[in-house]
């Protein structure tokens, strides 16, 4: 159980590696296309969700993690808005 826990964690943390590892630019995200923005948008949130219930067992390493993965978010819905 706990090698399988480990690799569910390391396979969410390789889908979400760009969400977690850095900050997000405005300027990156306005080259990239309204698909990709929603794919980046949808990956940012399930990682939130994530952050999120570690949190809540007291299991998550960096709790810093949340106020930027909520920043990220608000970064690419005001991108995708510019673009509308």
């Amino acid at each position: 159980m706990l090698i399988q826990s480990f690799r569910s964690k390391h396979v969410l943390l390789r889908e979400n590696e760009l969400c977690l590892k850095t900050m997000v630019k405005a300027t990156e995200l306005r080259n990239l296309t309204k698909q990709e923005l929603e794919q980046k948008l949808e990956a940012l949130k399930k990682s939130l969700f994530e952050m999120r219930t570690q949190a809540a067992t007291g299991r998550i390493e960096k709790p810093s993690r949340i106020s930027q993965t909520r920043r990220d978010i608000a970064r690419v819905l005001t991108v995708l808005r510019e673009i509308k």
